[in-house]
């Protein structure tokens, strides 16, 4: 038994679903990468996009001096706790010595509270400069990080 093939508007259809169908698993892949770079929460809210998952409120950061000792306080939501492993970072490359994380998921957002300590010879500038190089890295609308993984990706 052979199958008659389909009128050509109907093969029309055919494809048109297809294209689409397509397209929305295109759009749900993009939608995943962001997600798991961590990138898309913060990018549509620098462009004004107010639907979804970007009513969370923006990541806080509170950074406190006590004596020798830097405790930095920050607020973020699950899908922005790429600058969490930043701030990690950034406190490795400017030499000042992680002591203790303490991490808890509060609803939708995670606390993270990191106690470092500063070695003596970067005691007099060493808070002032991390302090404002990590509140610049977590306020700033579109960081390196962001543009690294974006240019990375290709999306």
């Amino acid at each position: 038994m052979q199958k008659e093939p389909l009128p050509l508007p109907d093969q029309v259809d055919k494809v048109i679903n297809y294209i689409k169908s397509l397209e929305e698993k295109v759009k749900m892949a993009k939608e995943k990468r962001e997600r798991s770079l961590g990138i898309g929460i913060r990018r549509k809210r620098t462009r004004g996009d107010c639907s979804g998952v970007d009513r969370q409120k923006p990541p806080q950061l509170e950074v406190h001096e006590i004596g020798s000792c830097v405790e930095i306080e920050m607020t973020c939501g699950l899908d922005t706790q790429f600058i969490f492993y930043e701030i990690i970072r950034i406190l490795n490359e400017e030499n000042i010595d992680v002591k203790s994380v303490n991490s808890s998921l509060i609803e939708n957002s995670m606390y993270h509270v990191v106690r470092a300590e500063i070695l003596p010879s970067l005691l007099q500038f060493g808070v002032t400069k991390v302090s404002e190089r990590l509140k610049r890295f977590v306020n700033e609308p579109t960081s390196e990080i962001e543009l690294q993984s974006e240019s990375v990706v290709g999306f």
